[in-house]
């Protein structure tokens, strides 16, 4: 293995925003061009970085870093034959070659330290079209970061082809590599490509739009937040507690931490953020989203020094560089600018005024509502039941999250507070308790976490806590934080293996209404949660900037599985998977073959799964010491593996006591022998065994095909049985970590 890999996510036919990333192809209509040279900027988040608790530290020659508008540490194009394609002045894939940068950093953990070398990005080419950025270390090669698409393409003042802000995630294997398994999925900053090109026809320029600098420097940040208190003018109180509802509100500081000025224009112009407020609860180890409110709308910016030296603008229409607004609580509880969620697009910031609830649903942007007609004391407000509240043992944690057009960072506008809330017997008392945490409040819950693939259209997280219940049992935690994603989520899909016994089916959502929950249906290999179609009456998706909770019980110990989102809005993409951890669901062999035995009955597949569909197998001869059995292969995923369970579900007719003995072995290829795993008495009825192998897995693993051969053999030391026993193999299976 030769380098260090940062794997795209898989090229989709989508159009999304100003490009259309598609499969790539020499077959492809459009034009092709080849990228001669340039530079690819690195931009390293510091404070993602401080939450993974990483460091970076990189070099470049002196001038790689000057790369025109583009202010992130550069890595220059030493060599590059790498081509793509263009459809109507969108970037439509990535064909073939590789372009070769000049440079290193090193990435550094609580435990570890990973140096990259020899950065250089390739193409896939072929059915997938997709992207890859290698780098050569001395441990060679593995998959190290995934990227997102480019979130378009365009054309600088100096004539490169910009491709920008492509999101960088920690893979797998690297958390693996860095010791810290938690890391999986964590976004640590993003890549842009600056590219000096060529078209391959060689009859002019490309035509792709002007890079914009106004869009490209738009990075609005959430800096401070505060002063989580009950919402009034009126009094946000309806009912009486513990049965009533109360509204909530809190004061936030955004800074314009970006290039430009940013639009900052009240409704009914549609250039200015938007807030959404919310409110979680982690109680007996479950985090739940109990509070949500309606967009603020900004409308005018006081452009403040909070975030260092403001260049002030001169009008409150812009948000200066450098430069701060706060909201306090007041006017994030004024419902004068408290707009519907569903108005807003999070993924690309845009607000539709037509038919809005300010315009009172009129297909134009004519203000007519005032805001709050109609409404009690609390709705459109951060609106939470009494009952959800001041909990015994209970921690909250409070969150706001600014939304604009155009942001080039999505996860630095927004944040969370931790709060203590009380019933006094007459009010509520609410006090903050820790300083403000970059990113969203699921980052602080679950002992695993990831984003869903592929990010093409927005953002999901998956968060996952699992229990030991004891006498075999374990309870899995789900929940489903959906960041930006507006086509929402409807099913969610965890992998079961067959048998296994399920109980306490759970879900829950953040509305009130009992008649729209997500129904559970378990089936041999998975169990899902849906809501209806799209278009279906009682339809209740998973939207952003809110939280679902998904969960069970289980006789399976946790390994690491792949999850599936379905989506809900239309679209050509129609689902995403999240990898996490699951019920242990084994791998079934790929091929086998009978050892000093025939079979009676069964085929491959009856070593599939645990469900009495078995393969029969009796000795050929009346020795039979020396084994009979199968032969059994299987094949590793690309990358480190650190863990594999071998898995089996088996039977002897020989009597109890009377000798029988299985034996698992798997294949050492570096002694190029059968290393036996584990010995035990073999059974009358079907039991199961599970052997796991953490050290130096990988000496099991072919490093040039991934195969893993593995070896069940039952033997008997009755002396001459003849052929008057046999064995019975329900399941064989490998799961890799």
């Amino acid at each position: 293995m030769k380098g260090l890999v940062f794997l795209s996510a898989t090229a989709l036919a989508v159009g999304f925003g100003t490009y259309v990333y598609s499969i790539g192809g020499p077959d492809l209509p459009g034009r092709e061009a080849r990228i001669k040279g340039g530079r690819t900027a690195i931009s390293f988040v510091r404070d993602n970085l401080a939450h993974s608790k990483l460091t970076v530290d990189f070099t470049h020659a002196p001038g790689d870093d000057d790369c025109g508008a583009c202010s992130l540490p550069g890595f220059r194009i030493e060599n590059s034959d790498l081509s793509f394609r263009v459809i109507d002045g969108k970037l439509a894939g990535f064909d073939r070659g590789k372009a070769s940068h000049k440079g290193k950093f090193t990435l550094t953990a609580a435990k570890k330290t990973f140096t990259a070398d020899q950065i250089s990005i390739s193409a896939q080419g072929g059915a997938e079209g997709g992207l890859n950025l290698t780098v050569d270390t001395p441990k060679g090669e593995i998959v190290a970061f995934e990227l997102g698409t480019p979130r378009n393409l365009s054309r600088s003042e100096r004539k490169e082809l910009v491709f920008q802000d492509m999101e960088v995630l920690i893979s797998d294997d690297l958390a693996y590599e860095m010791g810290d398994p938690t890391l999986r999925g964590s976004s640590i900053g993003s890549i842009t490509l600056y590219a000096e090109a060529t078209p391959e026809d060689g009859e002019g320029d490309l035509d792709v739009p002007e890079y914009s600098p106004e869009s490209a420097g738009i990075d609005v940040s959430l800096s401070a937040m505060s002063g989580l208190g009950v919402a009034s003018n009126p009094v946000a109180k309806v009912g009486t507690y513990p049965n009533g509802r109360t509204g909530l509100t809190m004061s936030t500081t955004s800074c314009n931490v970006g290039t430009v000025n940013i639009p900052w224009n009240a409704p009914m112009q549609t250039t200015h953020p938007v807030i959404a407020l919310n409110l979680y609860r982690l109680r007996d180890g479950k985090f739940e989203q109990v509070g949500w409110s309606w967009l603020k709308h900004g409308f005018l910016s006081i452009n403040a020094s909070a975030c260092g030296t403001c260049q002030n603008p001169g009008t409150g229409s812009l948000l200066g560089i450098n430069c701060s607004d706060t909201y306090g609580p007041g006017n994030n509880g004024d419902r004068a600018y408290l707009g519907g969620r569903d108005e807003v697009n999070p993924f690309t910031g845009v607000w539709t005024c037509q038919g809005s609830w300010f315009s009172n649903y009129v297909n134009d942007c004519v203000r007519r509502n005032p805001g709050s007609v109609t409404l009690d004391a609390v709705d459109h407000r951060l609106d939470c039941l009494d009952s959800d509240l001041g909990n015994a043992g209970a921690r909250y944690f409070y969150e706001a999250y600014y939304i604009t057009p155009n942001d080039v960072n999505t996860y630095n506008n927004l944040g969370s507070r931790e709060a203590t809330i009380s019933w006094t017997g007459s009010s509520w008392s609410i006090n903050t308790t820790t300083a403000l945490v970059e990113g969203p409040a699921i980052n602080r819950w679950g002992e695993i976490r990831s984003t869903a693939q592929p990010q093409t259209e927005g953002d999901v997280i998956v968060a996952l806590q699992t229990t030991n219940l004891g006498n075999g049992m374990w309870r899995y935690d789900y929940a489903l934080y959906n960041h930006n994603l507006d086509r929402q989520v409807r099913t969610f899909s965890v992998p079961l293996p067959y048998g296994s016994t399920v109980q306490n089916i759970g879900f829950r959502d953040i509305d009130r209404d009992a008649n729209n929950g997500w129904t559970a249906v378990q089936n041999d290999d998975s169990i899902t949660w849906s809501s209806p179609e799209f278009g279906q009456a009682g339809a209740n998706p998973l939207k952003y900037s809110s939280v679902f909770n998904f969960r069970f019980d289980t006789n399976v110990a946790p390994a690491s599985t792949s999850t599936t989102l379905g989506l809900h809005k239309p679209g050509t993409l129609q689902s995403l998977a999240a990898a996490t951890r699951g019920p242990l669901v084994l791998d079934p062999p790929v091929s086998f073959s009978a050892i000093n035995g025939s079979i009676r009955s069964g085929n491959l597949s009856s070593l599939a799964d645990a469900d009495g569909d078995s393969l029969v197998l009796g000795p050929l001869d009346s020795g039979a010491r020396s084994g009979t059995g199968i032969g059994a292969s299987n094949y590793a995923p690309v990358g480190a593996i650190s863990q594999i369970i071998v898995g089996v579900r088996s039977s002897n007719t020989l009597t109890t006591g009377g000798g029988a003995t299985q034996t698992i072995e798997l294949w050492n290829w570096s002694t190029q022998a059968y290393e036996t795993l584990d010995t035990r008495p073999a059974t009358l009825t079907y039991s199961s065994t599970q052997v796991t192998i953490t050290t130096n897995a990988s000496r099991f693993v072919d490093p040039a095909t991934r195969e893993v051969r593995a070896r069940v053999l039952h033997g008997s030391n009755l002396g001459n049985t003849g052929n008057r026993w046999t064995m019975a193999l329900d399941q064989v299976g490998v799961h890799f970590n």
